[in-house]
């Protein structure tokens, strides 16, 4: 059985949206200033603000864990795609980190460490905790590889 993961873009999603707030009422401060070009102004950063969020969530599409039963498959990318094999027994390390928007959120950064490799093998950001729960699970029940 294998099991898909996807990233989730709702953290870049408030970030570019907390920044078209931030934007617009520094804007609506500045009307005086700005006379005519306000309603431009303001439908481009709105504009900006939902292109973002779009490319955000569409990115996400194109980052994907597969867990099998005796490997992570990891592939990121839309026209060079690039994948790395990390089969169970060569893990060292897992570990889930999260900062605290991503608390709020409830998803974290997802490394994944190999003993041959210096540094990390897989790095995921914005996965959930429950699908972390599972990979680490498996990972530690075939490999012994320290949480």
């Amino acid at each position: 059985m294998v099991k898909v993961i996807h990233p989730n873009p709702v953290v870049k999603i408030a970030k570019a949206l907390l920044v078209a707030v931030l934007l617009t009422v520094a804007l609506y401060v500045l009307r005086d200033y700005t006379h005519d070009a306000f309603g431009w102004a303001l439908a481009l950063i709105w504009g900006i603000a939902l292109l973002s969020c779009l490319l955000a969530f569409i990115s996400t599409m194109f980052v994907t864990l597969e867990i099998s039963e005796n490997d992570l498959v990891f592939k990121k990318g839309i026209l060079a795609v690039k994948t790395v094999l990390v089969p169970y027994n060569r893990v060292s390390d897992t570990r889930y980190n999260q900062s605290i928007v991503e608390r709020l959120f409830g998803v974290g950064t997802l490394e994944v460490e190999t003993a041959s490799e210096s540094g990390v093998a897989i790095r995921i950001p914005a996965v959930r905790y429950d699908d972390v729960k599972g990979i680490m699970q498996s990972v530690t029940g075939s490999s012994g590889a320290r949480k």
